[in-house]
């Protein structure tokens, strides 16, 4: 194969198996993965040849001018996985989860790149009623599921002769992966049951959900990525309609495969998401059926678990929420996540009718900065204010040098003022020969403590 393709999520769960299935049918892969839970999942495809990998944050695409360099297609796997990790931060899932894949697709197109395939999930069905067909009525019950419906509506309006969005809605993923998980159904059963002989179901048990193997999954990626011209703009369900479960079902196999394990059915309110779903489609399209059964999945993530090779299971490197939750709470200078995502305007300005015809006057009047547009709106503020005299200066850092200049500060006069501001703030002090007394601030408010002050003076 000629063709390289970008995974993005590549260092991921279902990236890591991805990118090895990729690289042995003879793809080129170019994996761009923010590396939030090492490079380990990958040390075993670094030496591998056509492997390349780009350390990189899907939200800052711009920074990687080079990454859709000789790309022929792209599967876009990044992004938080689940519920809880969505819910953390709703303004993060949309700058992550459905922003940054925009303008991922957005470059792709621009590159003239055909193929991408998108990463959606079963999910979108959220409390559906029957078996589910890609046809069925969406009901999105989560916010997870909810960015990744107008994500797939969002490609699908971009897609043209050059451009061909594909959408694999998977069923809940399961099985052993370089970049473990326990934080899934299937997973996290096997963890419990093995380790502590104990498997807990939680929201009733009864509500349905359907399963794929991260092998199988894989399989379908590929099959896509090979027939995204003729796919453009489809749905398809990815999984098996003999892995649907229902919990309460799912939890019993695995511990009938497991010696000795008790399975606790926790009361509680019932799980809003339960769905059935029909996967012809998935045949029909791709030729596909998959292969992996829970019960190989039990099978091998138990072994790998009693044999040492996924040490310290409750380790935070298992679990996309726990993982998450330290990001957040580490500081950004610390390689933690900003504590907003969006620039905070210090206050909207109100523009009307009123003053854009004031703007286009003045240009015109040939008087940019003083002359008598300035003068009137001096005398407006004047008497508006109620004061003896008003002044217009272009900016803040004028207003305040002006206003200590008719104080009369100068040399060996002290200013107080407080440490938390701009740095223009003590340089118009110092620009007129005093010096500046900085007095701390309230916790509470950030003002000047005035009960501070006066030992200051």
């Amino acid at each position: 194969m000629d063709m390289r393709v970008l995974v993005t999520g590549g260092a991921g769960y279902l990236g890591t198996v991805l990118c090895r299935k990729l690289l042995d049918k003879g793809y080129k892969v170019r994996a761009f993965d923010r590396l939030l839970f090492g490079r380990e999942p990958v040390r075993n495809l670094m030496d591998r040849d056509g492997f390349e990998l780009v350390e990189g944050d899907i939200t800052y695409l711009s920074e990687y001018p080079d990454l859709f360099h000789d790309i022929g297609g792209v599967i876009h796997l990044a992004g938080l996985a689940n519920d809880p990790s969505c819910d953390l931060r709703p303004e993060m899932t949309d700058r992550v989860n459905y922003r940054a894949s925009i303008a991922l697709a957005e470059k792709a197109k621009v590159n003239g790149i055909g193929p991408f395939i998108f990463a959606s999930s079963c999910s979108v069905y959220g409390a559906g009623v029957g078996e589910l067909k890609e046809t069925s009525p969406l009901n999105p019950v989560s916010l997870y599921a909810e960015v990744k419906v107008r994500t797939e509506q969002a490609l699908n309006g971009m897609a043209g002769s050059s451009f061909w969005p594909v959408h694999l809605r998977q069923a809940t993923l399961f099985g052993l992966s370089p970049r473990m998980r326990f934080d899934l159904a299937v997973n996290v059963m096997v963890l419990h049951g093995t380790l502590n002989r104990k498997i807990y179901v939680l929201g009733g048990g009864k509500q349905w959900r359907p399963f794929v193997h991260v092998e199988d999954s894989s399989d379908a990626f590929i099959a896509s990525l090979e027939r995204a011209e003729s796919l453009s703009c489809e749905m398809i369900n990815v999984g098996s309609k003999a892995l649907n479960y229902q919990i309460c079902d799912l939890a019993a196999l695995v511990a009938s495969h497991l010696p000795g394990v008790e399975l606790e059915v926790a009361p509680g309110d019932a799980e809003r998401r339960t769905y059935m779903v029909n996967f012809d489609k998935l045949e029909k399209v791709l030729d596909l059926i998959p292969s992996w059964t829970v019960e190989d999945g039990i099978r091998e993530i138990s072994q790998a678990l009693t044999s040492g090779a996924l040490p310290e299971p409750q380790s935070s490197r298992y679990y996309n929420i726990r993982l998450l939750k330290e990001l957040v709470e580490k500081p950004a200078t610390m390689g933690g996540e900003p504590a907003c995502d969006d620039f905070v305007p210090f206050c909207l300005p109100l523009l009307g009718k009123e003053e854009e015809e004031e703007v286009v006057a003045t240009l015109r009047s040939g008087w940019l900065t003083t002359g008598p547009r300035t003068q009137r709106f001096e005398e407006l503020a004047r008497d508006y204010l109620g004061c003896s005299h008003a002044v217009a200066v272009n900016s803040c850092t004028g207003a305040l040098h002006l206003a200590l200049a008719a104080l009369g500060i100068g040399p060996g006069d002290e200013v107080i003022t407080t440490p938390v501001t701009w740095p223009s703030t003590a340089n118009v002090i110092v620009h007129l020969g005093a010096r500046p007394v900085f007095v701390d601030v309230e916790k509470d408010t950030l003002n000047i403590d005035a009960n501070l002050i006066e030992g200051k003076f």
